[in-house]
């Protein structure tokens, strides 16, 4: 590699990383966090998804599938969340999905 071209992936590559750090870029998430590791359902080592301010989804971690997509919320309850010992988050609303997949 010629010393030119060195010279010029050097300064693209500054550019590239000094430039392409923006915090002008705003993206407005129905919760946040919008990806929560979390117990649902009864269910352990879930993955919950918030995909919009009504929709959501939960992939099964152990399953390596996805168990639920549903119109709702998740009621976050359990210690983590609220210091009620007993519960845990459940999901609330109409399911479009439900079981292994």
């Amino acid at each position: 590699m010629t010393s030119s071209l060195k010279s010029a992936l050097r300064f693209f590559t500054f550019i590239f990383l000094f430039t392409g750090c923006s915090d002008s870029l705003k993206i407005e998430r129905a919760i946040d966090p919008w990806v929560v590791r979390v117990n649902l359902d009864g269910r352990p080592n879930m993955i919950g998804l918030a995909l919009n301010k009504e929709m959501y989804a939960a992939y099964d971690g152990k399953m390596g599938a996805i168990y639920k997509v549903w119109k709702g919320d998740i009621k976050f309850t359990g210690p983590v969340y609220d210091n009620i010992h007993g519960p845990q988050p459940l999901s609330k609303g109409e399911s479009y999905i439900q079981g292994v997949i």
